[in-house]
């Protein structure tokens, strides 16, 4: 089970992204999650318009064009060598100053995560799962759009916590 991190087109066993970077500090950025068949992107093409539909939603220009992205990926899957990845892409504002203000970032930070995927027991496909209903909301699409995919995810990590509890 290999790990490859790819930031901004240099792959490494380990990354570290600074903290002053946007992403880090308020969530600021935007990701996609692609599994892969036979070690190749499913529906790659899908989820990059996703991508650049929820950079545009927060007003989030990403310096790479689709060939870019199919020509990390594929060098960063190649270098994890794995049977199946699961692949992760992140795309942060970048460093600025410690405040809201996006005006500070100049130089958005692109990640591509590439791990073994995670291969599900068939036992849980044949006797299902265990599922909690739990207090946390969703985020209002009044306030956060559901449809763009962002780094904000407390809402999700809190029912996790509370569905844990649960049992």
């Amino acid at each position: 089970m290999a790990t490859r991190i790819n930031i901004n087109g240099k792959i490494n066993t380990e990354a570290f992204i600074s903290v002053f970077d946007h992403g880090f500090l308020f969530g600021d950025s935007v990701y996609e999650v692609i599994n892969t068949r036979n070690n190749l992107p499913c529906f790659l093409d899908e989820h990059l318009n996703r991508l650049y539909m929820s950079a545009k939603g927060i007003e989030l220009n990403i310096p790479f064009d689709d060939e870019w992205f199919r020509k990390q990926i594929g060098c960063t899957l190649v270098e994890a060598a794995n049977q199946e990845s699961y692949i992760r892409i992140v795309v942060t504002r970048g460093v600025g100053d410690i405040d809201i203000d996006p005006s500070s970032c100049h130089s958005p930070c692109v990640l591509i995560f590439v791990t073994s995927a995670r291969i599900y027991p068939f036992e849980l496909y044949e006797n299902g799962i265990n599922l909690a209903v739990v207090n946390i909301k969703r985020n209002s699409k009044d306030s956060l759009s559901p449809e763009i995919k962002t780094g904000n995810y407390l809402n999700n990590v809190l029912a996790k916590i509370e569905s844990d509890r649960h049992g």
